[in-house]
């Protein structure tokens, strides 16, 4: 995000690109931007990463078998790039759902 509105306040949009990582409506936004100068972050999935952190304490508590116990869970990323503004504007809307924006 500074680094994009560096760039901006420069005014060097056109000139100089930047990338980056998590996924916040203020980076989606800078996205989707004409200012074209974020180009795509990287982002995680924190409502899946919630979810299922929540089931797995649920299931300790009620003593029921938590079948990843002691193991690493990876959580698939996302890349939202200038390139696939579509699918830029489907996360968005998925993302302001589960945020209840």
């Amino acid at each position: 995000i500074g680094a994009t509105m560096a760039v901006k306040n420069a005014g060097l949009s056109g000139k100089v690109y930047c990338f980056g990582t998590d996924a916040s409506e203020q980076t989606i936004n800078m996205i989707l931007d004409e200012d074209d100068i974020l180009q795509a972050v990287t982002g995680q999935d924190p409502y899946n990463i919630g979810v299922m952190t929540m089931n797995a304490v649920i299931d300790t508590v009620e003593g029921a078998e938590v079948a990843d116990k002691g193991q690493t869970v990876i959580v698939p990323g996302v890349v939202l790039s200038r390139a696939d503004t579509a699918a830029v504007e489907a996360f968005k809307t998925d993302f302001l759902a589960k945020a209840g924006s």
